[in-house]
């Protein structure tokens, strides 16, 4: 077909409508044409993806073919996904066009919009004709143009590349079909480079994001550790402040309940009851937040000693047989021959602390005439492991669990996790019972985990009752030489009881 001046759009582009080109050509390539391929693929292998090097190469394999029809200038243009235009990224031996593109072209603008968008070569012979461009070159030769557009290997278009040729070189279409696969090469290439380029700056702004927030983790540990240092130091130095005029405020109930200084009236006898139970509770409550506040800051000193399942169990009935006999609780024991004997790695006065809050809440929620069980068996516990003996120096044999039952109100299973927090407590209650401090708890979970078990609670819901067990080591031998923690710290012992 001639080519001639009045072949144009409406948008004034030579040849248009001419099929140099289509995105799906198949035609077979010359022997020569396949070479340049290779060599053009190995040369963009080797240029990481850069640009400018890209071009550069595509430039002289493209002349170096066609040393009458092409110039040894043109330029690379990008698509923006953000701006939505097509940005110039490197250009040759043809400043000019930077001016005139004004370094940017919209989708569809000039020869090189225009084939990114349609996704075909797109060819100009003579540039004076063309309103977008520059009337002649930096010599004043007037020149042609060829648009290539440029395919990543998922088939998405990425940009266009330009290259100058003499005026009316007429390409034939094995040439056209040529530029096309070149055009692939190329945009597959520097795809990849910006997706590469996009990872490099995520993983680097991924870096400095972690570094950031280790850095503000430290400030953020140092800042805590001061914190509970402060909170330690302040509960130290309270709790004689605390304890001293509430003792005095025990103490005096006492003694007027106990008519010392003349006889009461009722009213007056019912008012000192309430003094004495509102100060024994408040101790309670600032004996736990002490208890809790050492265990947590971990300067809670233990004397680890080998004590007797069946002393354990008969120390901490002792002190809660009275208050259930009030009540008509009925105390059971399930202590088996097996496990009477068998002695575990503890402090006898923290352990017994645990238990006792755990008889007591069990009178607590008991109802009159109700039942509460005490036992103990051995099983073995994944979650403890059989060697795991915090500072006793002690080797073990498996592990003993220690249960507290009864048959009073229950526990929800919603509660059941949430009873072990801090200052938590089931609304539900029994009447005519002491309130707790919602410390006891939380304060027998960790003492519990001090001594290196664990301590859950069963229940099947409400008026189901509800069972409380833990989990310790039991003790087998005693190791000769301490372990290097409790040398470092010096203030657990172990002694046989």
């Amino acid at each position: 077909m001639a080519v001639t001046e009045d072949d144009r759009d409406s948008r004034g582009y030579s040849l248009r409508e001419q099929p140099f080109m289509n995105t799906g050509m198949k035609s077979e390539l010359p022997p020569g044409f396949a070479d340049e391929l290779c060599k053009l693929t190995m040369a963009c292998a080797r240029s990481g993806g850069n640009p400018e090097t890209l071009l550069d190469t595509a430039l002289e394999i493209l002349v170096a073919m066609n040393r009458k029809g092409l110039r040894h200038a043109g330029a690379i243009f990008l698509f923006d996904p953000q701006q939505e235009k097509l940005l110039l990224v490197a250009h040759r031996g043809h400043p000019k066009i930077v001016a005139a593109c004004s370094q940017s072209l919209s989708p569809g603008q000039c020869l090189c919009g225009a084939a990114a968008v349609e996704g075909r070569v797109l060819y100009s012979p003579r540039a004076s004709r063309e309103s977008w461009h520059l009337p002649h070159t930096p010599d004043g030769r007037e020149h042609g143009d060829l648009c290539i557009p440029l395919f990543s290997s998922q088939e998405d278009p990425v940009g266009a590349i330009h290259l100058v040729t003499e005026p009316d070189m007429k390409p034939d279409p094995s040439f056209l079909n040529f530029l096309d696969k070149v055009g692939r090469i190329l945009g597959a290439f520097l795809s990849e480079s910006i997706r590469m380029r996009s990872m490099e700056d995520y993983i680097q702004d991924l870096l400095a994001d972690i570094l950031h927030k280790e850095k503000r983790i430290s400030e953020l540990s140092m800042a805590l550790e001061h914190a509970k240092r402060a909170k330690s130091d302040f509960l130290a130095s309270m709790s004689h402040e605390l304890r001293t005029p509430l003792n005095a405020v025990i103490g005096f109930s006492q003694v007027l309940q106990e008519d010392y200084f003349g006889d009461l009236n009722e009213k007056q006898k019912q008012y000192v009851a309430d003094i004495l139970d509102s100060g024994k509770h408040l101790l309670a409550l600032i004996n736990d937040i002490l208890d809790l506040s050492r265990v947590e800051a971990g300067v809670m000193e233990m004397e680890l000693a080998l004590l007797r399942i069946s002393r354990l169990f008969q120390s901490s009935l002792t002190m809660i047989r009275e208050k259930a006999a009030k009540h008509g609780i009925h105390l059971e024991v399930d202590l088996p021959e097996n496990v009477r004997d068998l002695e575990i790695v503890a402090e006898e006065r923290k352990l017994k602390q645990v238990l006792f809050n755990l008889l007591s809440n069990a009178v607590k929620f008991t109802g009159d005439g109700g039942t509460i069980r005490l036992g103990a068996r051995l099983i073995h516990d994944p979650l403890v492991p059989p060697d795991h003996v915090p500072d006793s120096g002690m080797e073990t044999l498996g592990c003993v669990e220690i249960f507290v039952s009864d048959t009073g109100i229950g526990i929800e299973k919603e509660d059941q996790e949430r009873i072990f927090d801090d200052f938590y407590q089931v609304r539900r209650g029994l009447s005519g019972k002491t309130p707790g401090t919602g410390l006891g708890l939380p304060l027998a979970r960790r003492l519990v985990a001090v001594h290196g078990g664990r301590l859950w609670v069963e229940s099947n819901g409400k008026n189901q009752g509800c069972r409380f067990a833990l989990v310790l080591p039991v003790g087998a031998c005693v190791i000769p030489a301490a372990s290097a923690a409790s040398r470092k710290r010096g203030k657990s012992s172990v002694r046989h009881g």
